[in-house]
């Protein structure tokens, strides 16, 4: 056998290994050989230019349509509301809502990434809120989620995620930012299902990352079973949790979008501000002067935030605190649980309404 023939029967045999061990590697290098060839017109039978004429007109259309969409956008409470993972995957419908939570949909893989997203965060950049650093970001959390591969076999993915604390499917983390600090028994929310939040008090572990390995390896079916054996629990004299929303409910949830995007980026403002702060006191510390004062002048801005930033973390931790008691409280029902925890959550909103602006002002 030949070194070339050797070399393509390793190379095929390390594509098949591969296909069968990371989730839609096959389709995704499909895709992303139709949308080249598409584009250079390598799929033409006859003329190629036309081809490529062809799709240059349809992609100007989409990316025109797309900003568009941004331009109607992007003023409405609805838009202002969505995380950043949420804006970049999907299409949002505020004319369709439950609860003023807008109807979503998700957007193609590749040419959602191209002629979607790409457009929007560049007018986000130019014309939002967006800082240049969350343009950076978005790029590249999309290159390496979409247009990308994960090289990690399926049959680790949910032990993967509980270490870095971060989701592959939904990019954001698995333990929230408010809850980064706590115990890991204590690490859960209302919607936790009382199984995990046991098992987690008995081992020591997240709640919420227990719940996460039973949805990564049981799938949707091992999600429904959690719920089933959390209502038996209910019946046994545990606390009453409160009530679920139509847009929370189990596969309607999944068509509509959340609206704790300045909730994320507070918290993304105050970890900037927070390395700034710990940067200059170890700068001041060692007493390199000039390293400090060349530090202050490019993140001055930043570290004047920290007082504000502390008021606002006081204020949300109050509201944490509220969250816990209210879960915690026996003597309400489930509508006025549900009644009150959606209270505390509008309070955080409103705490944090204005934190893209600034964070605009001030980066």
């Amino acid at each position: 056998m030949s070194r070339s023939s050797l070399d393509n029967f390793l190379y095929s045999a390390i594509i098949q290994i591969v296909s069968a061990v990371v989730p839609f590697f096959n389709a995704r290098v499909q895709g992303l050989d139709v949308l080249y060839r598409s584009g250079w017109g390598r799929m033409a039978t006859e003329n190629a230019d036309v081809q490529k004429k062809a799709f240059a007109n349809r992609a100007l259309i989409m990316m025109g349509l797309s900003m568009a969409y941004w331009f109607m956008m992007t003023d409405s409470d609805e838009y202002k509301k969505l995380s950043k993972e949420e804006r970049d995957n999907y299409w949002i419908i505020p004319a369709v809502s439950i609860n003023d939570k807008p109807f979503r949909f998700p957007i193609p893989f590749e040419l959602g990434v191209v002629f979607k997203v790409l457009p929007e965060r560049v007018l986000e950049a130019m014309f939002g809120n967006d800082t240049g650093k969350d343009l950076r970001e978005s790029i590249f959390r999309n290159m390496t989620n979409t247009l990308q591969f994960n090289p990690i076999p399926q049959a680790f993915i949910p032990i993967v995620e509980n270490v870095t604390n971060h989701s592959f499917f939904t990019g954001e983390n698995i333990v929230g930012r408010g809850m980064e600090d706590l115990a890991p028994q204590f690490q859960y929310t209302q919607s936790t299902s009382q199984f995990a939040k046991d098992i987690g008090a008995t081992f020591g572990s997240s709640p919420i990352k227990i719940e996460n390995l039973i949805r990564g390896y049981t799938g949707t079916m091992g999600t429904y079973a959690l719920q089933m054996l959390d209502a038996v629990y209910r019946t046994q004299g545990d606390d009453v949790r409160a009530s679920m929303r139509l847009e929370q409910m189990p596969v309607i949830k999944r068509f509509f979008s959340g609206d704790s995007g300045t909730i994320s980026a507070y918290y993304d403002l105050k970890q900037e501000v927070n390395t700034v702060v710990r940067t200059l006191n170890l700068l001041e510390k060692s007493g390199d002067i000039d390293a400090y004062m060349d530090y202050m002048k490019e993140n001055g801005s930043l570290y004047n935030m920290r007082g504000y930033i502390n008021t606002i973390d006081k204020n949300m931790k109050q509201v944490r605190e509220a969250r816990k008691y209210i879960n915690d409280t026996k003597g309400l029902s489930p509508d006025e649980k549900r009644e009150q925890l959606d209270s505390l959550h509008d309070i955080e909103i409103s705490l944090t309404e204005n934190i893209k602006q600034l964070r605009k002002e001030y980066r």
